[in-house]
């Protein structure tokens, strides 16, 4: 079975994700579509606007087989590290053929380049990425900076440009044996606050939703459907203002230098900006630097409010993935499915409850922190939590 597998968040599934996956079947011809998806959290340090079975469900409705969860340890760190977990859950399946992902510059040959260069890190790279880093630039960038000067090709790269060359560099890394491909991104920039064309940002819909507009033109229709039923439980970074006022306010400047993205200095920005301000879009304003931009500094708060120390993100990091957890499937997920019993070099997980008796100890420590971080979620849509035992994976009758 030769499928091809593609990293999401469908934070909420729009058109541009839609064009994506049409474009993926259009290049590679694949049996399936398998997506490793964020769960209840995203990269840029946020909770996804609704849970991650419902953001399942409208992958399956719209072109996506089987649908396997990143890791919140993974989904919930930086460019490398989320895409470490992301290639080594799609390798781990042993079905994927192929990776497509979404990039401006779409130049295969750049990215390739940027990631051999990133892999080995040479010493004028070294050198390059010292000088940025010492002018304060955040480590994505100061690298964007160093790889322009080494190539001499001067690019301005986005962020999801930065992502396809780590993806690229983890398939080095990991000897997968998957061939990556570029689909050019068309519309809305990543970073479009506001509606425009029909291919709009996440950020925009996402917005619009917080304003209540309607986003008919910018999402399919089974999208609407599902957020419709879910428009009473919508997430937004600012319902967990209270919860980490709280934290930092009650830390220890010992306790905050513990978490991930920490260095010498930052606990002292963060403890006094949150003794004077009672609201959390203040108190990031006053901490933002080059260096430390919002994502990063997003992320550091989601590891402080769940209590995910960085020796313990070090200690999975060093390990990786340790299961392959099914959100949802149709059809043609479910005879990859069944294929993935032959191939798959990590045990798959369909029903948590009873899968979780044959995991290793460290495969049910990662789970463990799964557990955590659902509870935590579902304590700001006021549900029980302890979904990630008694939800099983989504099925649809889809294609």
């Amino acid at each position: 079975m030769k499928c091809t597998g593609i990293v999401v968040e469908y934070n909420p599934f729009h058109n541009g994700h839609l064009y994506h996956i049409e474009e993926s079947k259009k290049l590679t011809n694949p049996d399936a579509i398998i997506a490793v998806m964020s769960p209840n959290w995203v990269q840029r340090g946020e909770p996804a606007i609704i849970n991650k079975w419902a953001r399942a469900e409208m992958a399956l409705k719209q072109g996506v087989d089987l649908v396997l969860e990143l890791p919140f340890i993974w989904a919930t760190q930086s460019a490398k590290e989320f895409a470490q977990g992301s290639i080594a859950i799609l390798n781990a399946t042993g079905l994927v053929k192929y990776q497509t992902f979404g990039s401006e510059s779409a130049d295969s040959d750049f990215l390739t380049q940027a990631a051999e260069i990133l892999e080995k890190e040479p010493d004028n790279f070294k050198i390059e990425l010292k000088k940025y880093l010492k002018e304060g630039y955040s480590y994505p960038r100061a690298s964007a900076n160093a790889l322009n000067n080494l190539t001499n090709i001067d690019k301005e790269l986005t962020p999801n440009d930065i992502l396809g060359i780590e993806y690229i560099k983890s398939h080095l890394n990991l000897n997968t044996g998957i061939t990556p491909m570029v689909i050019r991104r068309t519309g809305s920039n990543y970073h479009d606050k506001e509606l425009t064309s029909n291919l709009a940002s996440a950020t925009a819909i996402r917005n619009a939703l917080k304003e209540n507009k309607i986003i008919n033109s910018y999402a399919p229709e089974s999208t609407i459907e599902i957020l419709t039923k879910h428009d009473k439980n919508f997430v937004f970074f600012k319902d967990l203002e209270k919860y980490l006022i709280y934290r930092l306010r009650t830390s220890s400047q010992k306790e905050l230098s513990e978490y991930i993205g920490w260095e010498k200095g930052l606990e002292d920005r963060f403890k006094k900006s949150a003794i004077y301000n009672s609201d959390i879009e203040s108190i990031l304003n006053q901490t933002i630097t080059k260096r430390y931009t919002r994502g990063r500094l997003n992320r550091y708060l989601i590891h402080l409010l769940v209590d995910l120390k960085k020796d313990k993100v070090n200690y999975f990091n060093k390990k990786g993935p340790a299961y392959l957890r099914v959100l949802g499937m149709n059809k043609r997920g479910q005879e990859a499915l069944k294929n993935m019993k032959d191939t798959a070099t990590l045990p798959v997980l369909t029903r948590p409850a009873k899968d979780l008796r044959k995991l290793s100890p460290y495969a049910e420590a990662c789970f463990r922190e799964e557990v955590k971080a659902t509870s935590v979620y579902n304590l700001l849509i006021n549900k029980e939590g302890n979904d990630d035992f008694t939800k099983n994976a989504v099925i649809t009758s889809s294609p």
